[in-house]
């Protein structure tokens, strides 16, 4: 039987991945930066600077009100203190950050730019990923530009907070976990496949739930083979490494504690439902899998038949696939971007409240379910019918690239804290003494100002203004500091 010809040349595929990679790596880069800053952002700035809510008491009782005091808390060690004390979580992330800032400024740019690079670097070992699974397929682009439009993707390449490099993190670790399990079973690749899963969990602790399916898969399928000398030690040094960092910060997970209690205390007024934990975790597992229709109508009605088309989708790419390498790839690529809608619904369930289920949770099996996407519309391409996979591709893809558009053009401008324009204004005017309401607007204030930049805080806890002084007098501005 005569081989059919592709449409493009294996030289040209390679060339248009490529391309297509460069393309979205620039979308990425030069996409404008916001200008706002909220809540969760102020806690990773302030723990990379080494600067805590908690430190206004001691600062003030050592009579320690200006910026060369604040400056002396930007430390390493400081940083790592920060961190336990909010609650153990992104160490990794706000050790990165503290060491970017020491070197890029303290601009607001900077911060994001940190993330911005976490995300370059995540397309970057995405695309590998993708070519272990795809092996030259042109549908390496299509998983890039489905990734790229993913609204949590971009959404967290924006913002000052550690999901991007948790997203970075599990992706590098299941490529090394694939080529472990099917690419030459190195114990080197073991070894980076742990070590990696370590750094995904000090990213974020929620990376866990794809941690913990890649932990589950080696296991079942290489038992045997795995308790030997080599593959022990290989796995005993990340093991050593996270162990020695949760015995260190285990207060504060006292902290986490503390904050699910409250959570659940709220939500016992407010009538928690499991039914509600069912459809969000079905919402978001829809919205994942790139079918995006919730996004636009998130009734019950929407959000199960959405989920039954991925289900579709999956069953349909098994029925058509020619080989077990793309029966079983399929298998695990979509057991990897389904386990964050498992994994959560049971921890919301368990803690009783709906916090588990925000949208930003499910980030680290986006790739995944990104790349089940494309390599289940390249099996129904290859096996039944070109012309209806192109047209699902074009069903998938338009409504993703919609739905970004709509995001982008819809970008919230809020400002929930003014703490950026008034350091911009203090370095701009030159003023060198300002009154606050509380220690923390002092902490932000500074992690915006320019390195070694001299000024005065007076607290004024009656106060709900910053009064800046200067030579013709003072201004004064109210403060927004908006939590929610």
């Amino acid at each position: 039987m005569q081989e059919k010809k592709s449409l493009f040349s294996s030289d040209t595929i390679k060339k248009l991945n490529i391309a297509c990679l460069l393309l979205v790596i620039c979308c990425v880069l030069f996409y404008p930066a916001k200008k706002n800053i909220w809540y969760d952002e102020t806690v990773s700035v302030l723990c990379a600077k080494g600067l805590y809510y908690t430190d206004g008491n001691a600062l003030t009782a050592l009579q320690l009100n200006t910026s060369v005091a604040l400056e002396q808390q930007n430390n390493l060690s400081k940083a790592y203190t920060c961190t336990v004390i909010d609650n153990g979580n992104s160490l990794l992330y706000n050790e990165g950050l503290h060491f970017f800032t020491m070197l890029s400024g303290n601009s607001f740019s900077g911060y994001l730019f940190y993330s911005k690079l976490c995300a370059i670097a995540t397309l970057l070992a995405f695309f590998v990923l993708c070519s272990l699974f795809m092996e030259g397929s042109i549908f390496t682009s299509l998983a890039l530009l489905l990734l790229a439009s993913d609204t949590i993707f971009w959404g967290m390449a924006q913002e000052v907070r550690a999901y991007e490099m948790g997203m970075l993190m599990v992706t590098l670790a299941t490529t090394f976990f694939y080529k472990y399990m099917y690419k030459g079973d190195r114990t080197l690749h073991l070894f980076l496949t742990g070590l990696f899963a370590v750094a995904a969990i000090l990213s974020h602790y929620l990376s866990a739930y794809i941690i913990l399916v890649l932990l589950s898969y080696i296991l079942f399928v290489k038992r045997g083979l795995l308790f030997t000398a080599k593959n022990i030690l290989a796995i005993a040094v990340p093991v050593v490494i996270v162990s020695i960092y949760f015995y260190f910060a285990a207060k504060g997970f006292g902290t986490m504690q503390n904050q699910n209690s409250a959570l659940k205390a709220k939500q016992s007024e407010e009538m928690f439902s499991v039914t509600q934990v069912v459809l969000r975790s079905l919402k978001f597992g829809a919205l994942n899998f790139k079918t995006v229709f919730p996004a636009f109508n998130g009734s019950a009605g929407i959000v199960i038949v959405s989920f039954l088309m991925v289900i579709a989708l999956y069953f349909g790419a098994l029925k058509v696939s020619k080989t077990p390498t793309e029966k079983r790839n399929l298998h695990l690529l979509f057991i990897l971007g389904v386990s964050s809608s498992f994994f959560l619904a049971a921890l919301s369930i368990k803690s009783h409240h709906y916090t588990a289920l925000y949208s930003r949770y499910h980030t680290f099996c986006v790739p995944f379910a990104t790349l089940f996407v494309a390599y289940a519309l390249k099996v129904l391409y290859d096996g039944v019918n070109k012309t209806l996979a192109t047209g699902l591709v074009a069903i998938i893809l338009i409504p993703c690239l919609a739905l970004l558009a709509i995001g982008v053009i819809k970008r919230k401008t809020q400002v929930k804290y003014n703490h950026l324009e008034v350091a911009r204004k203090i370095t701009t005017e030159k003023i060198n003494k300002v009154t606050i309401p509380d220690w923390t607007d002092a902490f932000l204030l500074q992690s915006f100002l320019p390195s070694g930049y001299k000024i005065e805080y007076k607290i004024d806890s009656a106060s709900t203004n910053f009064v800046l002084f200067h030579e013709s007098g003072t201004d004064t501005i109210k403060v927004i500091r908006i939590i929610s």
